[in-house]
């Protein structure tokens, strides 16, 4: 049995007279079931105010796993801001194991999204306690990929979310 879950994500950036100002959010489209599997979005991934400035380097980062981010202008796009991963439940046959896989990358007009590390996904393993629920979590980053592309606009990024039962 296999349950997909796609969402995603908005990237909004408003220009200001030399720096970029970006926000992310993330939201849920819709909680797929199938044969009573079901995986659900306990908390959105979040991403604190992303800045572009003339010192900010081509592959700086902002990262979404609950740490601040690194505090050199040169090196992050979200300087000692903290994002956070998204939450997920997944509610199926209890004490049972489902395989999950979370993938995604994309980049748009400079800016490069991939979850949880630059390879765009992972694999886990979720175990399904007793009272049939299980769950996890992923975080993201997203990259600075060509500083001359970026500007003011919304950028929409998605990744999937699968699951499988043993």
């Amino acid at each position: 049995m296999a349950v997909g879950f796609l969402t995603g994500l908005w990237l909004v950036a408003s220009a200001q007279s030399v720096d970029t100002l970006t926000y992310l959010k993330q939201q849920q489209r819709h909680a797929s079931q199938f044969n009573g599997v079901s995986i659900k979005l306990l908390a959105p991934m979040t991403f604190p105010q992303l800045k572009q400035t003339p010192a900010t380097w081509e592959g700086a980062l902002c990262k979404a796993n609950g740490k601040k981010n690194k505090k050199a202008v040169k090196k992050s796009l979200c300087p000692g801001l903290r994002g956070y991963k998204a939450e997920f439940e997944i509610s199926g046959e209890p004490r049972s194991y489902v395989d999950v896989q979370v993938f995604g990358s994309e980049s748009k007009q400079g800016l490069t999204f991939s979850v949880q590390n630059k390879s765009g996904g992972f694999s886990k393993r979720v175990r399904i306690k007793k009272n049939g629920v299980g769950t996890f979590s992923a975080g993201g980053i997203v990259t600075l990929s060509n500083a001359h592309e970026t500007g003011s606009g919304e950028y929409a990024f998605s990744y999937t979310v699968t699951a499988l039962y043993q």
